[in-house]
């Protein structure tokens, strides 16, 4: 089997920024990786980017633009996820549309690929300023306190998996989790293990207000999600216990 490889970029609103990541991800990943898929999950776009994404699949090689309705980020990863594994992707890359994740950092994880079944990039130079910093570091904070799992970037937009990790991690991920990205690599961290990789992370293309009274809403909602993802674990590993 070779190293059929789909890229899952999420987009959002994002005009005619989101051309620039296609183009710029499509040269950086098939100058490794030729024969790479991307699939471009448009989570319900209200701006140009439905017409932008429909003129890049006209212009540039293998790209498919898949439209949902607004689910958030998470969601429309996963259903990247899905249709790349349904499609028999052996390798599922996610990036994000904005322009933070530089492409010049694919070259690192597609060199760890064997490491194990699924390679983050750990964003240790952040260009976003300090909030996000903190943040993300508050979030690795929370993974823990709810689920007894240390996951040193839960929510990192760089991240190569191979198919049968994603493949078991996706039925522990329900399609009402709004952060699913993070319970994804909370999954994968618990089982096979995650192998980090330091990657860079510049600023957006288009500037995003910072929201405190967003980042508390759903800093609540995932903690629920993830103290019942825990209790579900706890209850499948008891099931699993008493069947012996």
């Amino acid at each position: 089997m070779g190293d059929e490889l789909w890229v899952v970029m999420p987009v959002y609103n994002e005009g005619a920024a989101a051309e620039t990541s296609v183009r710029e991800w499509s040269a950086a990943v098939r100058a490794l990786c030729p024969e790479a898929v991307f699939c471009v999950v448009d989570d319900g776009s209200t701006d140009i980017t439905p017409e932008v994404l429909e003129s890049v699949a006209a212009a540039v090689p293998a790209i498919r633009v898949l439209r949902q309705p607004n689910a958030g980020h998470g969601q429309a990863c996963t259903n990247g996820y899905r249709t790349a594994l349904d499609a028999g992707a052996r390798w599922v890359l996610q990036v994000d549309s904005d322009g933070q994740c530089d492409p010049a950092c694919f070259a690192r994880l597609w060199s760890a690929r064997h490491a194990g079944p699924a390679v983050f990039g750990r964003r240790r130079r952040r260009q976003d300023g300090l909030i996000r910093t903190i943040i993300s570091r508050v979030l690795t904070i929370v993974v823990y306190g709810a689920t007894a799992t240390w996951v040193r970037d839960a929510n990192s937009p760089y991240r190569l998996m191979r198919a049968d990790a994603v493949a078991h991690a996706l039925p522990r991920v329900g399609r009402d989790v709004y952060l699913a990205n993070v319970l994804v690599a909370v999954e994968l961290e618990a089982g096979p293990g995650i192998t980090w990789v330091d990657v860079g992370f510049r600023r957006r293309f288009r500037s995003s207000p910072f929201r405190p009274r967003y980042f508390l809403v759903q800093a609540i909602r995932l903690w629920r999600d993830l103290r019942r993802w825990k209790s579900d674990t706890r209850r499948a590993r008891n099931r699993a216990t008493r069947s012996v």
